[in-house]
C-alpha cells in the first residue's frame, strides 16, 4: 500500500522515453474512507458530465488518444506507446539533411522505434511493387549488422545510457535515402549509370548520417571517421543487397541473386515418360520431350519463377530381355547404347533437361527397394496364383473387358482393345498389390480434383471406367525363371519387380524420396523446396498405369499425389499411326538435321493439339518453316535494313519524340486512307503488344500451344502489315530527295522512326516470348537488336529503350536461310 501514498511528481513513461507531462503536486488523500486517511468529503462532487476534468476540458474519443494535446495531465495514447510523430519528424529531418552539424545530444533519448518500422514497411513493399522478393534475406543481413555495431560502439563509449533498441532506432532512421532510391526503383529503370550513382550515393548518406547520430549520443565528436568505417563496412554489406534488389538488373549478370529469389519459390517440376529403350527413339518421342521443355523454358523466362525438368529411360523388362538375346548381346549393353540415342535426341533438339534418369541408375533402384518393403510393410502386398490375358509388348495383364478376339493370317487372337497388341494366356504365382483398395479414395480425389487429368475427356474417360469397372489387384512381379533383366523382388530371388512399378517410381527417385522427405506417422510430408509434386507429360498409350496405377501407389505410401497430367495424342503420317511396318516412322534427328532444330520444334509446338492427333507430313513442316521465315525473320530484316536506323527510333521514343505522333501522322501520311490505318494499327498493335505475355501465359499454363503461337503470330503479322502499309521506306526516298523542304524531312524521318520502332519493338517482344520454342533462333535475332533483357519482365511496350545499336550493320547474316523442300 506504500505505493498509493508516495507523492507523484514527473512520472516516468514506463517503457519508452521520459515524458514532458506532470501531475502537481497534491496534499496527501484526506476523507473517511478508513484507509491510510480520510477521503475528501467533496470527492465526486464537482464532476462534469459534460466534459471538465480536473482544469480542463476533456477532448472526446480518439482524438484524445491519438491527438497531440490528450487528456490534461497526461500524454496522449500514441505517445505513450513511444510513437510521438514531432520526434519522428526532427529525426527525418536529420537524416534528410546529413549536413547538419549540431545534433542535439538528446535525440535519442528514447527508444523510438516507431519511425524506423514506418521506412522498413515502406521500404518492402516498394519491394513487392517492383517484383523483388529479397527483403527477408537483406532484414536478416541488416539485423546482424545492427547487433554488431552495437557491441561495437558500446565497446568505443563510455557512455552506457545507448542501448540495443536505440541502435536499432539510429540505423533504421538511416535507411530513409534507400527508401527513396526504392521508390525510383519502383517506377524507372536504374540499371544505368545514373543508378550507379545514385546507389553509391544513398551509401554515403547513409553512412554520414548515422554515424553523426552516433557521434552526437556517444560523444566522440574526434573519432567520426572511426565510427563511419565500420557503419560503412556493414550498411554496405546491406545496401549491396539492397541496391541490387532495387535496380533492374541484366539476368544474366546476377545468375547468385536470381538463385536466392528461386530459393523462395518451389520449382515447377515437368516430367516426361521414360523412354523404353526396346528401340529407336521416333518423333513421338521428340513431341513428349519438346511440350516439356517449352513448358520448363516458358517458366523460367519469368524472373521470379523457375523450373526442374526430368527425362529419362525405362531399361527393365521383358521387351528389353527379349531383344538383348535376339541380337546376342547382355541386356545392359543394350540399354546403356540405346539410352544414349534418347540423350542424344534431347541434346540435339535442345531440350534443356535437369536429369537425364535411367532405371538402372542406383539411386533409383535403392529407391524401388525401399517402396517395395514399405509397400510389404503396411499390407498392400501378398502373392497368389495369377491367370490371365498377358501382352509381352505391353508387359502387363488385361482383364476380359479389355480384350478382343480378331482372325488374323486365318487363326483367332487375342488383342487388347487399348493397345491392339496380341495377348497370350498366362498362369503363374506373383506378387500382387492390393489396388482394388483404394479405388473408392481415387474416385473421390478425381471427383473432387476435375483438373487432375487434362484434356478434359481424357479424365471423363478415367473417371467413367473407376466407376463402372472393379479394379482387379495388380500382378507386380514377374517369375525369375521368365523375367531376368529387373530389380530383384527383396529377399525373394524367385521373383523379380513388375516393369511398370520400377518405371513409375523414377519420378520420385528424381525428387529424392524418402531421404528429402519427412516422415510423419504413416506419411511423407513433402518439404516446401523439394520440387515434388509433378506435372506428368505423356502420350494417350500409358494414361491407365499414370492415372490410376500411379495415384494409388502414392496413396498407399501417404505421399502426395502429382500436380496434374497432361495426356497428349499421337502424329499421324496421312492419317495412320507410325509403325515400322508401314515404313512410316519418321527421324526425328534426320528431319531437324536437315529443316533445322528451331524450325521443326516451332512447328511440333504450333501443330501441338493435345486433344485430338496431330498430323505430319514434311510438306506441312516446310510451310511452317517458310512462314517463320517469310514474316519473324523478315521483319528483321526489313528494319535492320540501311534505309533504317533501329537505335535512332529508340532514342526518338526515349527523347518523347513521338508525343504528338497522331497529329503527325495526320499531316505527314502520304494520304489519309494511309493516315487513318496507320493510327488505327499502331494502337491495336501496341495494345497486343502489352497483353502478349498474359495470353501466351494463359495458354501454356493451359498446355494449349496451338493458341499461344496463335497470339504470337497476331503481333508479328501486325507489325508486318503495319510496315507494309505506312510504307516507310517511300520515307526514306523522300528525305534523301533534295527538292523535299527541311521541314517536311525532319517530320517523314519522325514518322519513319516511329514505324521502325513500333516494329523494333514488335520484334524485342515476340522474340523475347519465342525463346521456349525457336531459343537459338530468337537469340540470333535479340543479338541482332543488341538486346540483353531478355526476361519476361521486358516482354512490355517501350520498357527497354537500350537496345538497337548496331542493329543496322551490312555485317549481319540473315538468321534463317531459306531451304528447298525435300525430296
Amino acid at each position: 500500500m506504500a505505493y498509493y501514498q508516495q507523492q507523484v511528481n514527473n512520472p516516468q513513461n514506463m517503457q519508452f522515453y521520459q515524458s514532458n507531462y506532470s501531475y502537481p503536486q497534491q496534499p496527501n488523500a484526506q476523507g473517511t474512507s478508513g484507509m491510510m486517511g480520510s477521503m475528501d468529503s467533496n470527492f465526486g462532487g464537482n464532476i462534469d458530465v459534460s466534459g471538465v476534468m480536473g482544469n480542463g476540458e476533456l477532448t472526446p474519443g480518439l482524438l484524445a488518444a491519438f491527438g497531440t494535446s490528450g487528456y490534461p495531465g497526461e500524454p496522449p495514447l500514441l505517445e505513450e506507446l513511444g510513437i510521438n510523430f514531432q520526434h519522428i519528424k526532427s529525426k527525418t529531418l536529420v537524416v534528410l539533411n546529413p549536413l547538419t552539424k549540431d545534433i542535439p545530444s538528446d535525440i535519442m533519448a528514447d527508444s523510438d522505434l516507431a519511425g524506423p518500422i514506418l521506412f522498413v514497411l515502406l521500404f518492402g513493399t516498394l519491394l513487392l511493387l517492383a517484383g523483388k522478393v529479397q527483403f527477408g534475406y537483406i532484414y536478416g543481413v541488416g539485423l546482424f549488422g545492427i547487433i554488431s555495431l552495437h557491441y561495437l560502439f558500446k565497446f568505443m563509449s563510455n557512455d552506457t545510457s545507448i542501448d540495443l533498441v536505440r541502435s536499432a532506432s539510429v540505423i533504421g532512421y538511416c535507411l530513409l535515402p534507400l527508401v527513396l532510391l526504392s521508390v525510383l526503383g519502383v517506377v524507372t529503370n536504374l540499371d544505368n549509370v545514373v543508378g550507379y550513382i545514385l546507389s553509391t550515393v544513398s551509401v554515403l548518406w547513409c553512412t554520414y548520417s548515422a554515424s553523426g547520430f552516433f557521434v552526437s549520443v556517444l560523444k566522440l565528436h574526434n573519432v567520426r571517421p572511426l565510427i563511419a568505417y565500420p557503419l560503412k563496412k556493414k550498411i554496405l554489406i546491406y545496401v549491396k543487397n539492397i541496391v541490387l534488389s532495387i535496380i533492374t538488373m541484366k539476368a544474366h549478370k546476377l545468375k547468385p541473386l536470381l538463385q536466392l529469389r528461386y530459393a523462395s519459390t518451389k520449382p515447377f517440376y515437368l516430367t516426361t515418360p521414360i523412354f523404353y529403350v526396346n528401340a529407336a527413339p521416333h518423333i513421338g518421342h521428340a513431341y513428349s520431350m519438346l511440350l516439356a521443355d517449352t513448358k520448363s523454358r516458358w517458366e523460367k523466362l519469368n524472373p521470379n519463377k523457375t523450373s526442374y525438368m526430368l527425362t529419362g529411360t525405362d531399361e527393365h523388362g521383358l521387351k528389353i530381355q527379349a531383344t538383348a538375346e535376339k541380337q546376342g548381346i547382355e541386356p545392359k549393353d543394350l540399354v546403356d547404347r540405346v539410352s544414349q540415342n534418347f540423350a542424344q535426341l534431347a541434346k540435339s533438339l535442345n531440350v534443356d533437361y535437369d536429369r537425364f534418369m535411367r532405371t538402372t541408375d542406383a539411386d533409383h533402384i535403392e529407391v524401388v527397394r525401399y517402396f517395395w518393403d514399405l509397400m510389404m510393410s503396411k499390407g498392400f502386398i501378398y502373392t497368389d496364383t495369377h491367370s490371365g490375358w498377358y501382352s509381352v509388348s505391353d508387359e502387363t495383364f488385361y482383364p476380359e473387358t479389355q480384350i478382343e478376339k480378331i482372325e488374323k493370317d486365318g487363326k483367332e487372337i487375342t488383342i487388347s482393345t487399348e493397345t491392339r497388341n496380341e495377348l497370350v494366356y498366362q498362369e503363374e504365382t506373383n506378387y500382387f498389390f492390393k489396388l482394388s483398395l483404394f479405388q473408392d479414395q481415387l474416385i473421390e480425389y478425381l471427383q473432387k480434383n476435375p483438373d487432375f487429368i487434362k484434356p478434359e475427356h481424357r479424365y471423363q474417360f478415367i473417371l467413367k471406367e473407376l466407376q463402372s469397372t472393379k479394379l482387379s489387384d495388380l500382378s507386380i512381379s514377374r517369375p525369375s525363371s521368365r523375367l531376368k533383366w529387373s530389380i530383384e523382388v527383396p529377399n525373394d530371388p524367385d521373383q523379380k519387380i513388375y516393369v511398370w512399378f520400377d518405371a513409375l517410381l523414377n519420378y520420385i527417385s528424381a525428387a529424392g524420396f524418402p531421404k528429402t522427405f519427412v516422415k510423419e506417422s504413416s506419411s511423407f510430408v513433402t518439404p516446401e523446396n523439394n520440387i515434388w509434386p509433378a506435372t506428368h507429360i505423356i502420350g494417350k498409350d500409358i494414361i491407365r498405369f499414370h492415372c490410376i496405377y500411379w495415384p494409388i501407389f502414392l496413396m498407399a505410401g501417404g505421399i502426395e499425389l502429382p500436380k496434374q497430367v497432361i495426356v497428349h495424342s499421337h502424329w499421324l503420317c496421312d492419317g495412320v499411326k507410325m509403325s515400322k511396318s508401314l515404313g512410316n516412322v519418321v527421324d526425328p534427328l534426320e528431319i531437324s538435321e536437315y529443316y533445322g532444330v528451331d524450325p521443326v520444334r516451332f512447328f511440333l509446338t504450333e501443330n501441338s493439339n493435345i486433344d485430338d492427333d496431330c498430323k505430319f507430313s514434311e510438306e506441312l513442316l516446310q510451310r511452317s518453316r517458310d512462314g517463320v521465315l517469310g514474316k519473324y525473320c523478315n521483319l528483321i530484316s526489313r528494319i535492320g535494313s540501311k534505309n533504317f536506323d533501329v537505335r535512332a527510333s529508340v532514342e526518338d521514343f526515349k527523347s518523347g519524340g513521338f508525343k504528338n505522333v497522331e497529329e503527325l501522322i495526320k499531316t505527314t501520311a502520304l494520304n489519309q486512307e494511309t493516315a487513318d490505318e496507320m493510327i488505327s494499327s499502331t494502337t491495336t498493335l501496341i495494345n497486343g503488344l502489352d497483353k502478349l505475355y498474359e495470353q501466351m501465359d494463359d495458354h501454356f499454363t493451359k498446355f494449349d500451344y496451338i493458341r499461344a503461337i496463335q497470339c504470337w503470330w497476331s503481333v508479328v503479322n501486325q507489325a508486318n502489315q503495319l510496315f507494309q502499309s505506312s510504307e516507310p521506306w517511300t520515307y526514306a526516298k523522300l528525305i534523301k530527295d533534295e527538292a523535299t523542304p527541311q521541314e517536311l524531312k525532319q517530320n517523314y524521318k519522325l514518322l519513319m522512326n516511329y514505324v521502325t520502332f513500333l516494329c523494333a519493338e514488335t520484334v524485342r517482344i515476340s522474340s523475347i516470348l519465342i525463346q521456349p520454342v525457336m531459343p537459338e533462333l530468337a537469340d540470333k535475332i535479340l543479338t541482332r537488336l543488341n538486346v540483353t533483357n531478355r526476361d519476361s519482365d521486358y516482354a512490355k511496350f517501350g520498357i527497354d529503350l537500350d537496345y538497337g545499336t548496331g542493329a543496322n550493320d551490312a555485317s549481319h547474316k540473315v538468321p534463317l536461310e531459306k531451304i528447298k523442300p525435300r525430296t
